[in-house]
């Protein structure tokens, strides 16, 4: 659908890549500007994760009362029950272990990377 055919009303969504587009048509470059953007939330979520999990795990009582929410709510890994974006927002023992890793251990300041050699 081109640009005279959307309603006057309807807001027009940004697609990382047609903005990439303009600045480029190199695949190669184009490429590269997509996996970065994907490796970013994949670095946060597996620290994110990592705190969430090792956390708890030092404390055996919170660890089993997590556990074991996650398990009557969601099932286990050999039977799952079903995840649903909404039954994720309405489990209030998951949401305030995930608020206090994200409060104590904000992901994204300890999320660095240094160059090995100087490059121009």
């Amino acid at each position: 659908m081109g640009k005279q055919e959307r309603s006057a009303g309807a807001a027009e969504k940004y697609v990382f890549l047609d903005a990439l587009a303009t600045q480029t048509r190199d695949p190669v470059e184009l490429r590269t500007q997509a996996l970065h953007l994907l490796l970013a939330s994949r670095d946060t979520t597996a620290l994110h994760l990592g705190w969430l999990f090792l956390g708890p795990s030092q404390d055996p009582v919170r660890y089993k009362k997590l556990r074991g929410i996650i398990i009557e709510e969601f099932g286990t890994y050999d039977k799952p029950s079903g995840i649903a974006f909404s039954q994720l927002k309405d489990s209030r023992y998951l949401q305030n272990c995930n608020d206090e890793v994200l409060r104590l251990h904000p992901a994204v300041p300890v999320n660095a990377r240094t160059a090995n050699k100087d490059t121009t």
